[in-house]
């Protein structure tokens, strides 16, 4: 050995001392965290539970798309009930005591499709007529208090 490198030997075993504790401290932890990840020591397990990670996000997406499915169906079939309804009471004859007992009741779909109820109400009967309604629209006249009633249950089922 050259004096100079024996000058230097301390130096050097205790560097190469010191970087064998560092990674056998580096190798200890990677060993730890491993057999975390592994979970019971077995490299298999590893395996097994990215497997069962990869087919429970298969069922997640399976669930996802019948649930988008069965959602769209649902949307589909609320259009078509009765969303806005709006009763609006009457005195139908003007100079007779009738109360205000005279009506027309508005029931409309999302889609604007449904009936109009009025009622007349006199001393001696009361006369029910229906109206159909399509697309927010009546074919027949309407009074002025059954066009009331049709718009605004039409408004609310404009959200």
């Amino acid at each position: 050995m050259t004096p100079a490198l024996s000058a230097h030997a301390p130096i050097i075993i205790a560097t190469l001392g010191a970087l064998c504790v560092g990674l056998g401290a580096w190798i200890f932890a990677i060993s730890v965290r491993l057999s975390k990840l592994t979970r019971g020591g077995r490299a298999e397990s590893l395996d097994e539970t990215l497997g069962q990670v990869d087919a429970d996000i298969l069922a997640l997406k399976d669930f996802a798309r019948r649930a988008d499915a069965g959602l769209k169906l649902a949307d589909r079939r609320l259009r078509g009930t009765i969303r806005g309804v709006h009763a609006r009471t009457f005195a139908a004859f003007q100079g007779l005591e009738s109360g205000g007992q005279s009506g027309a009741v508005a029931l409309v779909s999302e889609e604007g499709n449904g009936v109009i109820v009025s009622t007349l109400h006199s001393r001696d009967r009361v006369n029910v007529f229906t109206k159909p309604v399509e697309n927010g629209q009546c074919p027949l006249p309407l009074s002025d208090e059954e066009q009331d009633a049709l718009a605004k249950a039409c408004e609310a089922c404009r959200f």
